[in-house]
């Protein structure tokens, strides 16, 4: 059974189809990193900065900065 999170309450599973988006607006677009998270339906964007690195190993900003 998926952990459910406290913040968002969505399993944390459904980032994985985020993440992707997530990737791609951060490379193509200018939206902030708290643009982004809400775009994608994270209230807070706090969250979703530190699930962002857990999956991906990076912040969303290092990420951008990087490629």
């Amino acid at each position: 059974m998926a952990l459910i999170s406290a913040k968002t309450h969505k399993p944390l599973n459904l980032f994985l189809p985020h993440r992707k988006k997530a990737k791609n607006l951060l490379l193509t677009s200018n939206a902030s990193v708290n643009e982004i998270a809400y775009d994608l339906g994270f209230e807070y964007s706090q969250y979703f900065g530190n699930l962002f690195k857990k999956k991906v190993g990076m912040s969303p900003n290092k990420f951008r900065q990087v490629n």
